[in-house]
């Protein structure tokens, strides 16, 4: 079976999500290869529980199932971690530049983690890949 995911027309308009985690995950995507891209709408998809800690130093993205968190077959991403980080990323705003990580486990995103809050970061925002040797804290 062949995917066909346009990497510009997936909708992350979803309640749960804030305009920079919006930002932060549309980047990944964009910078996925062709076979990344269907695991990761469908874990985009799935997210039904969203915890920001520390300010949005960390936000983490859950999938729950009867109230527990699941990590779907479906939603490994080829070439990701099984723990650790998957991308590293650099956000540029007027109060300062923020390390960026997308971390996982068991090949399923799990986490944005930052050694800035990015809750508290004022647009507009840049975003850029980062270094993989870039600390995140």
């Amino acid at each position: 079976m062949r995917w066909a995911w346009s990497k510009t027309l997936i909708n992350f308009d979803w309640p749960g999500f804030r305009s920079i985690e919006v930002m932060i995950l549309d980047y990944c995507l964009k910078s996925l290869s062709e076979d990344q891209i269907p695991p990761f709408v469908l874990w985009r998809s799935s997210i039904n529980y969203i915890q920001r800690v520390e300010g949005g130093r960390e936000i983490d993205f859950y999938l729950l199932k009867i109230g527990k968190p699941t990590r779907p077959k479906t939603c490994e991403i080829p070439g990701f971690p099984s723990d650790g980080v998957a991308l590293r990323l650099l956000i540029s705003c007027g109060n300062g530049t923020a390390a960026i990580g997308l971390t996982a486990i068991q090949g399923v995103p799990f986490s944005i983690e930052s050694d800035l809050p990015l809750l508290k970061m004022k647009a507009p925002f840049c975003i850029r890949e980062a270094k993989s040797d870039t600390p995140l804290r």
